[in-house]
């Protein structure tokens, strides 16, 4: 994205899709579920895995409950790492110059986040 333009993900999504890289999913969230994305998800062949997003007054009908409940549990282990990598290594912005630095420092949060992750997962828990 550029820097200074105040744009939503959903206008670069075309950007981002790579199917022959990442795979044939799509896994968004309910911002990204609008006519024009789902034209261009079709085009490319790509299988949609955009949540549902129920409104005021108006709940998700089960078959949507039960869909949104599988994705979201794949997606929150992926927020999860973001939501470190904005709250313990940094924040969200890279104060680097050149993109080799850049993704050495990415690199390095990635590798932090996988210790802290061991961590958790071998440590006993205190009670």
């Amino acid at each position: 994205m550029v820097m200074g333009a105040a744009r939503h993900d959903s206008q670069v999504l075309n950007r981002v899709l790579r199917p022959h890289s990442a795979g044939r999913d799509v896994w968004v969230d309910a911002a990204y579920r609008s006519q024009s994305i789902d034209a261009q998800r079709k085009r490319r062949q790509l299988r949609s895995r955009i949540q549902y997003k129920g409104s005021r007054n108006i709940s998700l009908i089960p078959p949507q409950r039960t869909s949104y409940q599988r994705r979201a549990c794949i997606c929150a282990r992926v927020e999860h790492v973001f939501g470190h990598h904005v709250m313990v290594t940094g924040g969200k912005f890279l104060r680097t110059v050149g993109l080799v630095r850049a993704r050495a420092k990415l690199g390095l949060q990635n590798l932090a986040y996988n210790f802290h992750r061991v961590l958790r997962l071998t440590l006993p828990t205190r009670r």
